[in-house]
């Protein structure tokens, strides 16, 4: 299915054990509920591996996490 480099992921998100992945996936899905459930939809199809990466990938960039060993650019 989809592979990291499919869904564009930073090399600071795809370098994430699945311990972080899940926290900031679901601090973003905690904080902004609706989000989350528009970005699932987004992503339907997306392998469930990668799923909360993705997940992660789009609140990172949205502002709502911020991934550690990732600039944040302004």
């Amino acid at each position: 299915m989809n592979a990291p480099d499919e869904l564009g992921l930073s090399l600071a998100v795809a370098a994430l054990d699945e311990d972080q992945v899940r926290l900031l996936a679901g601090q973003a899905e905690a904080q902004h509920p609706d989000w989350g459930r528009e970005i699932r939809r987004e992503l339907r199809g997306t392998d469930p591996r990668w799923m909360r990466h993705a997940i992660v990938e789009a609140a990172a960039q949205a502002g709502f996490v911020d991934v550690p060993g990732q600039k944040n650019e302004e």
